[in-house]
C-alpha cells in the first residue's frame, strides 16, 4: 500500500523514503548483506564442536571350509552411537577464514550503502526534473496567454485599419506554435512523473504533486575539504578497504595450511548382534602435520598475494577517480551558480524589453515582428533560468554523491552498516 493518497503533495524526503522501501535494487542489496551474514556464521562453525549421531544395521554371512567339513552362519549386527570433534588450534587457518568473512560482510554493507546513495541521487534527479517540467509548462501557458492577448490587439488594429492583415495571420501562427510547445511541455511533464515513479520503485495512477523547492541555495564548501571527505567517506572506497582486509585474512588462512592442526575427538557407541549391546567409548586428540599437498598450499598463498596486490592497485585507481569525480561535480556546481545569477538578470531585462515592445506596438510605433522577438527572448530567458535552477540542484546532488554524503535519515533502517572494529 502506498504511503500517500490522491491529491497529496510529496516532499523530497517523502519520495526518498518511499524509494528506500520499494526500490528492487535495494531489496537485492539487502539480500546480499544477509547472504554475507550467513557466510560469517558458516565460517565460525569450525571453531564450534561438531556432534553427530549414527546408527547402522548389518546382515553378515560367513562360511568356514575345512578338509573334511564346512560350517558357517548368518548374523545380524546393530550399532549406534554419538561422536564429537573439536578443533583446538590450526595456526590461523580458521581464524583467517572467519576474519575474511567478517570483512566481506562489511564490504557488502558498504556496497549496499553505495546502492542507497545511487537510489537517492536518482530520486533527486527525477524529483527536480518533475519540478523543472512543471515550471516549463507554466512558461508555455504564460506564453499562450501573451500571444492570445497580442492576437486580440492585432485583430482590433486590423479592424480599424491601423495594421495590415499580415499582423493578424502572424499572431495566429505564433499562437498555434505556442499551443504545440504546450503539448510538448505536457508530455514532458507526464514522462517526468513516470520517471519519478520509477525512481521510487512504484507503479501508480494516483494523482499527486510534489513540493516545489527549486530555489537557489549556494554551495559554500571548498574543493579541498570535500575531496578529503570523499577519500574518507565514499562507500565504494570503504568497501574496497574491507575487500583488501578480507584478502589479507585469506592470505593468513592460506599460510596457516603450512602448519599442523590440533583437534580433539570423543565417541560413545553401542554395538552387537543381540541385547544388551556392547558399550564402548573413546576420548583422544589428533595432531595433523601437512607434509605435501601437491603444491596446493603454495598456489593458494601465491594467489592470495597476487589478489592483494591487485586490490591495492584498484584502491589507487579509485582514489584518482574519486578526486576527478569530486572536482568535476564541484566545478559543475559553480558553473550552475553563475548561470543562475546571470539568467536572473536576463529574465529581468527580457521582461523590460517585452514591456517596451508591447507598449510600442499598442502605441503604433513598433512592429509585430519586434513584439514577437521580445516575447521569444522573454520565454527563452525564463526557460534558461529554470534550466539553470534544475542544473544547480542536480549538480549539488551529484557532488554530494561523489563525496559520499548523499544520505537520508531513514537509510540506516534500510541497511545497517557496522564498522569493522565493532565486529572484533
Amino acid at each position: 500500500m502506498l504511503p500517500f493518497k490522491e491529491g497529496d503533495v510529496l516532499a523530497l524526503t517523502q519520495c526518498i523514503e518511499i524509494a528506500l522501501k520499494n526500490q528492487p535494487t535495494l531489496k537485492a542489496a539487502r539480500s546480499s548483506v544477509e547472504a554475507s551474514q550467513a557466510r560469517v556464521t558458516q565460517s565460525r562453525a569450525d571453531y564450534l564442536p561438531q556432534i553427530g549421531l549414527h546408527s547402522a544395521y548389518d546382515r553378515v554371512h560367513t562360511e568356514f571350509s575345512g578338509r573334511f567339513m564346512s560350517s558357517g552362519g548368518t548374523t545380524s549386527n546393530y550399532s549406534s552411537g554419538v561422536n564429537l570433534t573439536q578443533l583446538f588450534y590450526d595456526f590461523g587457518r580458521t581464524g583467517g577464514k572467519i576474519e575474511a568473512s567478517r570483512q566481506n560482510l562489511t564490504m557488502s554493507e558498504y556496497e549496499a550503502l553505495d546502492v542507497i546513495q545511487a537510489v537517492i541521487l536518482n530520486v533527486e534527479q527525477a524529483y527536480y526534473n518533475l519540478l523543472k517540467s512543471r515550471r516549463l509548462l507554466s512558461v508555455a501557458e504564460e506564453t499562450i496567454r501573451q500571444r492570445e492577448e497580442h492576437l486580440k490587439q492585432a485583430q482590433a488594429f486590423y479592424r480599424v485599419g491601423t495594421r495590415a492583415k499580415i499582423d493578424v495571420t502572424k499572431a495566429e501562427v505564433d499562437l498555434a506554435n505556442s499551443h504545440l510547445d504546450k503539448i510538448k511541455a505536457e508530455n514532458a511533464l507526464k514522462v517526468a512523473k513516470a520517471s519519478l515513479n520509477n525512481a521510487m520503485g512504484i507503479r501508480t495512477s494516483i494523482a499527486y504533486t510534489v513540493e516545489d523547492n527549486l530555489q537557489f541555495v549556494p554551495f559554500r564548501e571548498e574543493l579541498t575539504a570535500v575531496t578529503e571527505e570523499a577519500l574518507k567517506n565514499r562507500p565504494d572506497a570503504l568497501a574496497l578497504d574491507a575487500q583488501y582486509n578480507s584478502q589479507k585474512a585469506t592470505l593468513e588462512s592460506a599460510l596457516g595450511e603450512y602448519y599442523p592442526s590440533l583437534s580433539g575427538n570423543a565417541a560413545y557407541n553401542l554395538e552387537g548382534d543381540e541385547y544388551p549391546k556392547d558399550k564402548n567409548w573413546n576420548l583422544g586428540a589428533t595432531i595433523t602435520f601437512p607434509l605435501f599437498s601437491g603444491f596446493a598450499t603454495k598456489g593458494k598463498v601465491a594467489e592470495s598475494r597476487a589478489q592483494l596486490q591487485k586490490i591495492q592497485a584498484e584502491k589507487e585507481v579509485l582514489e584518482q577517480n574519486v578526486c576527478l569525480e569530486v572536482e568535476q561535480a564541484f566545478w559543475a556546481t559553480k558553473e550552475a551558480e553563475e548561470l543562475i545569477q546571470t539568467s536572473e538578470k536576463v529574465v529581468i531585462h527580457a521582461r523590460e524589453n517585452l514591456d517596451l515592445a508591447e507598449g510600442r506596438y499598442k502605441a503604433g510605433l513598433g512592429s509585430a515582428l519586434e513584439f514577437m522577438d521580445a516575447q521569444i527572448l522573454y520565454t527563452k530567458a525564463n526557460v534558461d533560468h529554470i534550466q539553470a535552477l534544475y542544473g544547480h540542484k542536480v549538480a549539488v546532488a551529484t557532488l554530494l554523491r561523489a563525496v559520499g554524503r548523499l544520505t537520508f535519515s531513514g537509510q540506516q533502517s534500510a541497511i545497517s552498516v557496522q564498522q569493522t572494529g565493532d565486529r572484533k
